[in-house]
Parts: C-alpha cells; structure tokens; sequence
C-alpha cells in the first residue's frame, strides 16, 4: 500500500494564505488584541519552515552523524532557551539545570525508538532522527515549562506552609514535596489527555503523515503507539529531573526558603 504522496501546488498555498487572511480581519474586526501576534506568528512559521525545509534536504542526502549531532545539539539549546524565556524568574546556572535533562533524556529515548523499535540502519538515520527528536523535544520542552510555572506558583501560593514545616523542623524537600508532584503531574496531564483521545477524536501527525504517505495504517498505529510511549516517558523524566534540580535553588544553605524568589522571582 505505497502511493505517491499528492503535491501542495502554489494556488493551494495562496489559497490557504486566504484563509489566515480572513481569519486575520476577523482577529482584527472583532478587536481581539491577537491579530498582530497571528500575523507575526504565521509571517515566523512560514519563513522557517521554508529554511528548515531546505536544509533538511541537505542534511537528508548528506546523512552524516557529526552533522546529525550538531543539528540534535541546536535543537536541544533551543529548546532550552524556550523553557527559560516562558518562565518568569531566574535562578543559579538555570540554562544548565534545564539542558542536560532535555539533551541526554531526549537522546536517549530517541536513540531507543530507533534502535530497538524502529530498527533503521544506520540507527541515526537523518529521515528518521531528526523528526523523532523533534518530537521527543518539543513535547519536553513544554512539559517542563509547565512544571517550572506550576512549581513557583505552588511556592508562592504556599509560602506560610512551607515556611512553618520547615520551623518545624522540616528539610527543604520535605517542606515543598507536595508542590514538587504536583508540578511534575501537571507537566504529564495535557499529553495523557491527548494519548486518550487518540484515535477517536484526532489522528495525531506521525500518524497522519505516515497515511498520507501511503503507509498501511496498521503500521502507522504501531509507529504512533511506540512514538507516544517514547514521548510521554522523555517528557515525565526530563520535568522530574528538572524540578529536583531547581527546588533547591529556592532555598538557602541553611534551608531557608529565599525571600527573592517569593518576592522578586529572581535569585
């Protein structure tokens, strides 16, 4: 069952553009303070999608790994520095904190899907890496910029709590443990909503692409089952290695909780 996928001709792109112009009049007429961010937003999406486009057809035939590790390198500081941009406060060797877990966790269940699921030779195959990582990152990336939120948010909402059980006696872990899961559990609910309406009420991209492509759609269900494990497990290990290693930054040598981060949410 292997067709050829059907071309996007430039009047359907215009087309299409259309669309985003009326939906944008629309933004505008009903004055909804979005229509400039949309604008910009599309305007962004288009031009590096177009790049991405073109220099994936040279990383595709040139299939080299150094290059491979490079690009996975970029995306994975990228990443990174968009996590630290969505959250509104600073901390002690934060890009560091946030790097690491998204760079090696990533790594490695990307490495393991391909590996051992996937089985493409070679195993970093450009066609095959850099869309699974993609995927493996950008789920991450917002997942542990939620956890982030919802921990500072937690904190500051329970400030006098947490200052009383360390009074208390209390260590810093055990002052804030309560706030520490329920950032890391709300860092995996927006992607356990989507695995449960999978299939029912939407066909997710992998999936998607792969029918379009002329993939039989068993296979493409199978790809998509094992790309959602990979997903969810990278996203709750990364989120939970990133909040044991930033909580402690709220609070100091003696185990008192920071004032600055309560106040300031700047260290």
């Amino acid at each position: 069952m292997k067709t050829e996928i059907v071309d996007i001709s430039l009047i359907s792109m215009i087309i299409v553009y259309f669309l985003a112009f009326i939906l944008f009049l629309v933004l505008k007429k009903i004055k909804s303070g979005n229509e400039k961010k949309f604008l910009k937003a599309l305007t962004r999406m288009s031009i590096q999608l177009f790049i991405v486009g073109y220099v994936l057809k040279y990383i595709f035939a040139v299939n080299s790994l150094t290059i491979i590790i490079i690009i996975y390198l970029f995306m994975s500081a990228f990443a990174t520095y968009t996590i630290i941009s969505k959250v509104n406060f600073k901390i002690k060797h934060q890009f560091v904190i946030v790097f690491f877990p998204i760079f090696f966790i990533g790594l490695l269940l990307t490495v393991f899907f391909l590996l051992f699921i996937a089985k493409t030779s070679p195993w970093y195959d450009a066609r095959y890496f850099i869309p699974i990582a993609g995927m493996v990152l950008g789920n991450s990336m917002n997942a542990c910029a939620l956890s982030i939120e919802r921990l500072v948010s937690e904190i500051k909402t329970n400030t006098l709590k947490i200052e009383t059980l360390i009074s208390l006696g209390a260590t810093p872990f055990e002052s804030v443990s309560d706030e520490i899961f329920k950032s890391i559990r709300a860092a995996s609910l927006p992607i356990i909503t989507n695995m449960s309406g999978i299939g029912v009420v939407f066909l997710p991209g992998l999936m998607t692409g792969q029918i379009l492509s002329g993939t039989d759609p068993i296979i493409s269900i199978k790809y998509q089952i094992a790309i959602m494990i990979c997903i969810v497990s990278s996203l709750s290990f990364s989120s939970i290695a990133i909040i044991f290693l930033t909580y402690k930054n709220f609070f100091t040598i003696r185990g008192q909780l920071k004032k600055e981060i309560i106040g300031e949410q700047s260290v």
